[in-house]
């Protein structure tokens, strides 16, 4: 019985911050922060920030062509993935995650 105590223990998220067990719609891109000291902060972190950007492939939409040398868009939802990873990353490092992208070489 201590056993099993001890373990649900373990699991609790820490309330240090506000990441829900799931993929919520609506992920922030920016200002993410972690506590890298929590094990359960940064398993729920991972769950719910990184998981929200998994779908990337299908999302790109790249409309130009390599035989054609033309650099073509990528859509807006893509560009909020590679921002949202790269604060994922940021955020973990321990450092500032607030990258913003530039809208002309972003799309």
């Amino acid at each position: 019985m201590k056993l099993i105590v001890i373990f649900s223990t373990i699991l609790t998220v820490s309330s240090a911050h506000a990441w829900s067990p799931g993929v919520s719609a609506n992920i922030a891109e920016t200002d993410l922060e972690v506590n890298g000291q929590s094990r359960n902060d940064v398993i729920s972190f991972y769950q719910n920030v990184y998981h929200a950007s998994e779908d990337y492939a299908s999302k790109i939409q790249w409309s130009g062509n390599v035989t054609n040398c033309n650099a073509g868009t990528i859509s807006a939802e893509f560009v909020k993935d590679v921002r949202r990873r790269v604060n994922y990353y940021r955020a973990l490092a321990g450092v500032p995650a607030e990258i913003v992208m530039n809208d002309p070489s972003s799309t």
